[in-house]
């Protein structure tokens, strides 16, 4: 006897609706009742087995011609409460999710490529499948036609050391490469044959980057590839600028919505580990920003750096910086819930997976009949007319709630038309501030 391995391709002989044969090799059923090779040069039939290997789970997978393969998946997200909410399934509520942490951007340079890459990540040799011709990186968030860089000391067979590919995206944990951006977005993509297996690097370049609006974004600019030594002395090779415009013309230093800049900067690029440009009070910030490195000591800097390429061929949006607000932060109608717990479907993934109540500002309300709690906004059935000053709420009658305060507001209500000077006064300081 012989053990069949993982992944082993063996064909189907069915005797009935519900009960099959397996052969190594093709068969049908001969002119004496019993299965045969197909090949005249096959003397085969269906197997038996001698043992049940070993294992808890045995299975076998359906290997069609021409068929579109794909797979299907949930986001489950489950919300904990303080206390008893008292939500029931079907309730909606708005949820506010304001994250406080921090999302760092690790930027990096090819210097064979001359060109500027963005959080590189690393594949070990197990994790490249040379009978499905794909790579495996966990969440890589690439999409379609992204064009990469690939490094490797030694390349997987098929790929070279440097080369410049395009992404074929299987699933969020998994992509295939090819040679041409068409190749790769086409609806039957070619996909290069991958015939050995090594480890390696995949740096996405220059490409759009989606940031979650946090607290911070962290420009990490501490890689070795970001410098160059002369006369056995490390210098800088090039400035990280942000800018507001996709011709990076004009550099953003602030939003304007506070007196403080949203940006600082820490140690030498390429030298120091803790060298970084971070971005604060990212929700104020409401543009796409665009982001760059700009040689400098052009003098002593060798032309593998001044000589920078700002590839935008086959690359949307290249160098821009998006800021979204956080794909939780949404109406969400709850599909199941427990005493202090509460959970519903997300169509998009945020950047982090899990928060805990430090992580940030968390917070929901809901116009379900069936919870208790403060009141977070009213409506106004009938807003009347010609008020002459701000009206008032008298009485708020609840069944169990006390001690509310509301106040009203508005944009017109209240405020002040028009004005006229009295006295003018004399002798004012020629000094504008006082």
């Amino acid at each position: 006897g012989f053990a069949l391995t993982q992944g082993q391709t063996v064909y189907a002989a069915k005797i009935t609706n519900d009960l099959i044969g397996i052969s190594t090799a093709r068969v049908g059923l001969g002119s004496t009742g019993s299965f045969v090779g197909i090949n005249s040069t096959t003397n085969t039939s269906t197997l038996y087995f001698i043992g049940v290997g070993t294992g808890v789970y045995h299975s076998l997978k359906t290997n069609y011609d021409n068929t579109l393969i794909g797979s299907l998946s949930r986001s489950l997200v489950t919300v904990s409460t303080a206390s008893t909410h008292g939500l029931k399934s079907d309730d909606t509520v708005n949820l506010v999710v304001q994250p406080g942490i921090t999302t760092t951007i690790k930027v990096a340079y090819n210097d064979y490529n001359r060109r500027l890459v963005i959080d590189p990540r690393t594949f070990a040799s197990g994790d490249v499948s040379i009978g499905n011709d794909s790579i495996t990186i966990a969440r890589h968030g690439y999409s379609n036609g992204q064009k990469v860089i690939h490094t490797a000391t030694t390349s997987s067979g098929g790929l070279v050391d440097n080369g410049i590919y395009y992404a074929t995206v299987v699933d969020k944990n998994t992509i295939k490469l090819s040679n041409n951006y068409y190749d790769a977005i086409n609806e039957e993509p070619k996909v290069i044959n991958i015939t050995s297996a090594s480890s390696g690097t995949i740096s996405p370049i220059n490409p759009p980057i989606k940031l979650e609006k946090n607290l911070k974004i962290y420009f990490d600019l501490s890689d070795s590839s970001l410098s160059f030594t002369d006369g056995g002395v490390s210098y800088s090779a090039f400035d990280f600028n942000l800018y507001t415009d996709p011709k990076l013309n004009n550099s953003f230093f602030t939003s304007g919505e506070s007196a403080d800049f949203n940006l600082s900067t820490i140690g030498r690029i390429g030298i120091d580990a803790n060298a970084n440009l971070t971005v604060k009070n990212v929700g104020e910030i409401n543009r796409v920003l665009y982001y760059n490195l700009n040689p400098i000591n052009e003098l002593l800097n060798s032309t593998l750096k001044t000589g920078i390429i700002r590839d935008t061929t086959n690359i949307a949006n290249s160098n821009s910086a998006i800021l979204l607000d956080n794909p939780l932060s949404n109406q969400q109608t709850l599909v199941g819930v427990g005493s202090t717990t509460f959970s519903f479907i997300s169509a998009v993934l945020p950047q982090k997976l899990e928060y805990t109540s430090s992580d940030g500002v968390f917070s929901y309300t809901t116009n379900s009949s069936n919870v208790e709690g403060p009141i977070s906004n009213v409506k106004v059935e009938d807003g009347g007319f010609e008020y002459k000053t701000l009206p008032g709420i008298s009485t708020i009658i609840s069944n169990k709630g006390d001690n509310a305060i509301l106040e009203t507001k508005g944009p017109t209500i209240g405020r002040i038309s028009k004005s006229v000077i009295q006295d003018i006064g004399f002798d004012y300081s020629v000094d504008n501030t006082l």
